[in-house]
């Protein structure tokens, strides 16, 4: 039988409360000489049918119709107004880009002015205003290419300039954050995901720098000037090169030592806010000491090694639901096994379906390993195999199947161990980020 008891942190641990986890951070700041408008502001009237959703894995929410003549009407005083449009995000896939429903907008009852969808994530619609209250009117119109979104719109008391520039770091790059200083200072969440398209409104003429930060990619830093009020400046593209994941030594695991794993499941890291969320994460992880952190039905492989990039340890996560294609190939070769004698660690992503399937990745498994240890999507594997594979430790990030034996309380699968004493260590359960930390130890009778 096991036993199993929860053991409180010690005072010189620090557990994160999940206050500032990526569903209530944004990388988004301030920009000075502006006002940002989301859709459920009072100024904000709404005509037709439109519906709220979130960006997954953020605090960004947008608005959606597939009703063409949806309008909503904004109310607002200043020299120019700017409409964002939202990045979506659809599992499984995951699918980027899929609000491709056009848009057009009318300013005081002017005509009619198409929005352009491949300028970036923000568009000026109007400049040059002058003093007083104004109406703007955005309406939804062909649905044939998916939805409308509307973001949020942002008023002016300046005329600001454009700079816009498209950004290649391969299919895996979604966005990433800019951040701006010169005139004035902010930060930005910017490029279209479908077109690679960013679009950056800065408030006053000069010379800015912007430095670019995609999790898991190098730094980018380029200048750019606004001569005058209103300007566009069309840069040249930029190419982003993927980094290429640090090596991390395993601690020495010693006879009789208790096995310290930190575990991660379905936190949607799959661009730079939830990216540099984990990446938070990690100065606390490694003050656990663990031997191994394992993710499990992770998204972007890429952002994850980026976050994981200062571990004092190695790391192994695997591929889920929503994660992108080709997760395990570009993933570094280490992340599908690890040997830390006597313990032996492999991954299994979604396509592990059928006791076939699964016989060929348990058979990775040296027979000599005392402790197979298995990060999965799902338990897929039926029960009979993993007793006759003897896995020891099961950690897995999406729902329960009946035919296989859990952990109701958690995410983990747990097998009897000869006298030996598991610490997990969960940093988000799937699906909540609200829990709490804590270190459950179980103890598991010798078996006979």
């Amino acid at each position: 039988m096991k036993k199993a008891e929860v053991v409180a942190l010690s005072d010189e641990v620090t557990t994160p409360t999940f206050l500032d986890h990526p569903h209530a951070y944004s990388i988004d700041t301030q920009i000075p000489h502006s006002r940002r408008l989301d859709m459920t502001s009072p100024a904000v009237q709404i005509f037709g049918a439109w519906s709220e959703r979130r960006l997954r894995g953020t605090a960004t929410r947008f608005l959606t119709s597939s009703e063409p003549g949806a309008r909503i009407r904004v109310s607002f005083a200043g020299h120019a107004v700017s409409v964002l449009l939202p990045m979506d995000f659809v599992p499984p896939g995951p699918r980027y880009g899929t609000l491709g429903g056009a848009l057009r907008c009318r300013i005081d009852r002017s005509a009619w002015v198409d929005i352009p969808l491949d300028r970036g994530r923000e568009v000026l619609v109007g400049s040059g205003l002058s003093v007083g209250d104004h109406v703007l009117e955005i309406e939804c119109g062909d649905v044939d290419s998916g939805p409308c979104g509307i973001e949020a719109v942002r008023t002016w008391d300046v005329t600001p300039g454009t700079a816009l520039g498209q950004i290649d770091g391969g299919p895996q790059l979604t966005d990433l954050r800019a951040d701006i200083s010169g005139p004035v200072q902010f930060s930005r969440t910017i490029r279209n995901a479908r077109t690679g398209v960013f679009s950056l409104l800065l408030p006053l003429p000069g010379v800015y720098q912007i430095d670019l930060h995609a999790m898991g990619w190098e730094h980018h830093s380029f200048s750019v000037e606004i001569a005058t009020p209103g300007q566009v400046v069309e840069l040249p593209d930029i190419a982003l090169s993927p980094l290429e994941p640090l090596p991390a030594q395993p601690r020495k695991l010693d006879v009789g030592e208790p096995l310290i794993l930190v575990c991660f499941a379905h936190v949607n890291i799959w661009g730079q806010e939830a990216a540099e969320w984990l990446a938070r994460r990690v100065d606390w992880i490694n003050d656990q000491k663990p031997h191994v952190v394992l993710g499990a039905n992770e998204v972007n492989p890429l952002y994850v090694a980026g976050a994981l990039r200062a571990l004092h340890c190695p790391w192994l996560a695997c591929s889920g639901n929503h994660s992108m294609a080709e997760f395990d190939e570009v993933m570094p070769a280490a992340n599908r096994a690890l040997t830390l004698a006597p313990a032996r660690f492999l991954t299994a992503g979604k396509e592990i379906q059928g006791e076939m399937a699964w016989e060929g990745v348990l058979s990775q498994f040296a027979a000599h390993d005392k402790l197979r240890i298995l990060c999965s999507y799902e338990p897929y594997a039926p029960a009979a195999l993993l007793e006759r594979q003897r896995i020891r430790f099961f950690f897995y990030g999406h729902s329960l199947q009946e035919n296989c034996y859990w952990n109701r309380g958690g995410t983990a699968f747990l097998r009897k161990v000869d006298a030996n004493t598991f610490y997990r260590v969960e940093i988000g359960p799937p699906h909540d980020f609200s829990a709490p930390v804590e270190i459950q130890r179980f103890t598991f009778e010798r078996e006979v």
